[in-house]
């Protein structure tokens, strides 16, 4: 019960006479609020009090001063499983320190130790491991007998064949191709050098233009490309012609680019710059191969050309 609430029905207790009653709600107020002095005070007065003596006459509502209750401070919490933990992690950041530095200063042993265990293989310092050889495939070993198969064409003058043989392997194979182009290059430009002799122009020129495809760093390839569009040409007609010595002075334009000192690919470009029109492009490449080789047997033709020209 509310220590105020028993002290008022004390009080009430007192105005209406009732000594003992009084006394009986003061001492159960004190055991609630032993440090109260004043509920110590009233009950002593009530304890001097006799039944008989006049009622003392107490306002009902009388504000009784309050002395300073015994202040209970919270209790702390226990700290104990913070330092468990803090302990804890502590311990496990030396473990993983320790054994950082025990393998750093061991691990040289380790090989040592492991060539004890029976089938265990070490690589030996220094020595690197060869790597395995790998193993060739069945497609890569069908390609390598195609190869040899179409060198072996080719070497009997049947280029139509090899390139038969080594496209068709190379369709079941075609990571191969790479290592295969140059061959292929050499074959397509064989037969075209024999269409453009043979005056078939038109199948020299896809053989030559595949090869310069397939290879296009030799400038012997572009030049036989360039001279086989110049003959087409100058055999032509109309819009067809000019198409075709366009045609001819490009690759013949590559083939001196990839090798200046082409003295046949400068000459036929002069002849091909002549039969467009442009007689000073045609006299710049006739220079060019008279200063490069005077003595050279193009250089005499040039000196000739110029002359009829009436160009120096």
């Amino acid at each position: 019960m509310n220590v105020e609430r028993l002290v008022e029905q004390a009080v009430e207790r007192l105005n209406s006479g009732d000594v003992e009653g009084a006394k009986t709600l003061l001492r159960k107020a004190a055991t609630l609020a032993p440090l109260r002095t004043d509920i110590r005070d009233l009950l002593q007065q009530c304890m001097e009090m006799q039944p008989s003596a006049p009622r003392m006459k107490i306002p009902a509502r009388t504000e009784i001063p309050r002395q300073a209750s015994l202040q209970v401070f919270p209790r702390r919490r226990s700290h104990f499983w913070l330092w468990v933990g803090l302990g804890a992690f502590l311990l496990l950041l030396l473990v993983i320190g320790g054994g950082a530095v025990a393998l750093y200063y061991y691990w040289p042993l380790v090989p040592s130790l492991v060539s004890r265990v029976p089938g265990a293989k070490v690589q030996e310092e220094g020595r690197p491991t060869p790597s395995p050889t790998p193993t060739p495939s069945a497609g890569s070993e069908d390609l390598e007998r195609a190869r040899e198969k179409a060198a072996s064409l080719a070497g009997q003058g049947s280029y139509q064949d090899a390139i038969k043989t080594l496209e068709s392997a190379l369709e079941r194979e075609p990571q191969g191709r790479e290592a295969c182009n140059k061959d292929l290059a050499k074959w397509h430009f064989e037969l075209g050098k024999e269409d453009s002799r043979a005056s078939r122009h038109s199948v020299a020129i896809g053989h030559l233009l595949r090869s310069v495809e397939l290879d296009g760093t030799s400038a012997e390839y572009h030049f036989w490309l360039g001279l086989t569009y110049f003959r087409k040409g100058r055999t032509g007609t109309g819009s067809q012609k000019t198409r075709d010595l366009n045609a001819a002075r490009e690759a013949l334009s590559k083939a001196v680019g990839l090798d200046p000192r082409n003295l046949d690919a400068l000459e036929q470009l002069a002849k091909t710059h002549i039969a467009l029109g442009n007689r000073i492009e045609a006299r710049d490449c006739y220079n060019d191969i008279i200063d490069r080789a005077p003595d050279s047997i193009q250089a005499r033709s040039a000196r000739e050309d110029l002359r009829n020209m009436g160009m120096r």
